[in-house]
């Protein structure tokens, strides 16, 4: 009886896959090239299309590295898609293709552009140029041979990329529909496009969040960049927004034991490659293997984080009004669900709803955000000043009070009345 039960069980859960996968190839597969028809002759065949990608060193699995998100497959044909869905919903059932065509026409297009180099490119589709790609990278035996290769496909994806998408905009390029229709990009969605292509390459890779640029200058998550783990077993990074592909950024945003961590990366001498890390929070120095990019809750956050930082008359916009606000609000509500623990998105939800005059509402998410980032290691200094603002002062005594300097700072209500303008 238990033997017929567990053999049902299993039919009804390869039913489901069997499903699942008819599903995603009715709805958002890419095309031939990227994916599309390769991906499903892949299904058919049994052969998994793209192959999983996040290997240590060793060539051993590694799924703690970096989530899969492999340019083509089903991951980041949901990034795409959902893209398509908030900024153009009727063309939804087809964006994912559209992105893939118009993907492989740009790439055609660098491909000829001079600086790309041709010994890492292939004729035809991208994504056949990266399934070359990974044959050769399989083939080379010797970690340090295979380490030198990777870093090459990793300039190559850096110059092609710019080459491809040649407009760089903070407003509307973190949404892959701009990025077709309109060759934009943004240091989010180009290091998730980056990743992507890196990862069907079959170099580990994912994507991290910069506190601290190559010239010292702090922010609040400011930044996004790729990190590759190459087979050398060193982290190097790669950044489309600087000219040189390997800028020695100061310090980063990662996963470490499952939580979110601010770290410092260590640098070979005179080289970009990664040999290590310091946390932020007591300096003390961990090792590269202990270090993870950021996971899908948190990627799929981040989007909806900028599309609530840069919605029309919202956040970020100079000319607020009512409308935006709420709308930035709706935004940056979803990015806090999908990743609790994005304390930028809680962060910016908190000076939205301050903005919004709901003052109880702001007071909690800034103590939210303020809990978070003390957990992970740095407080930036506009959430330490907005968490300092919402926080009850004790009583002080009558020589203290009258020998405040007359300029010492606004009251709470003043703060918040300033806001509401």
């Amino acid at each position: 009886m238990f033997r017929t039960r567990r053999s049902v069980l299993f039919a009804a859960a390869v039913a489901v896959a069997l499903a699942g996968t008819a599903v995603y190839l009715r709805g958002s597969a890419p095309p031939s090239g990227v994916g599309g028809s390769r991906l499903a002759a892949a299904v058919k065949r049994g052969i998994p299309s793209p192959p999983r990608t996040e290997h240590a060193a060793s060539g051993e699995i590694n799924p703690r590295f970096a989530p899969s998100y492999a340019l083509g497959g089903a991951t980041f044909t949901g990034f795409v898609s959902d893209s398509y869905a908030q900024c153009a919903p009727r063309t939804r059932p087809a964006g994912a293709a559209e992105f893939y065509r118009w993907l492989d026409a740009a790439y055609a297009g660098a491909r000829r552009s001079a600086g790309v180099p041709p010994e890492v490119t292939e004729k035809g589709p991208l994504g056949a140029a990266l399934d070359s790609e990974r044959v050769r990278l399989a083939a080379v035996q010797d970690p340090l041979a295979r380490a030198r290769r990777e870093r090459q496909v990793a300039a190559w994806a850096h110059r092609m990329v710019k080459k491809a998408i040649p407009r760089f905009s903070l407003e509307r390029g973190f949404e892959f529909y701009n990025m077709a229709h309109g060759g934009q990009r943004q240091c989010y969605s180009q290091s998730v496009l980056i990743a992507g292509m890196l990862q069907r390459a079959g170099i580990p890779a994912g994507v991290v969040m910069v506190w601290k640029s190559l010239d010292g200058v702090l922010s609040n998550n400011g930044h996004a960049v790729v990190v590759a783990r190459l087979a050398s077993g060193r982290h190097l990074l790669v950044d489309a927004s600087d000219a040189a592909p390997f800028p020695r950024q100061q310090g980063l945003f990662v996963r470490r034991n499952g939580q979110y961590q601010y770290v410092t990366p260590l640098f070979a001498a005179g080289d970009s490659e990664i040999v290590g890390y310091r946390l932020k929070s007591n300096r003390n120095r961990i090792t590269v293997g202990e270090v993870c990019t950021l996971d899908l809750p948190f990627l799929r956050s981040q989007f909806y984080y900028y599309r609530g930082e840069r919605a029309p008359g919202g956040a970020f916009d100079s000319k607020k009004t009512m409308a935006g606000l709420s709308e930035s609000a709706r935004r940056l509500r979803t990015a806090t669900q999908l990743c609790p623990e994005n304390p930028l998105a809680v962060y910016m939800l908190g000076r939205v709803y301050q903005r919004q005059g709901r003052r109880q509402a702001a007071r909690e998410r800034f103590t939210d955000a303020y809990g978070q980032y003390r957990a992970f290691g740095y407080v930036p200094s506009g959430t330490k000043d907005a968490f300092a603002l919402v926080t009850p002062r004790p009583r002080k005594s009558v020589f203290l009070a009258t020998s405040r300097p007359t300029n010492a700072g606004r009251s709470d209500s003043e703060w918040a009345a300033s806001h509401r303008r």
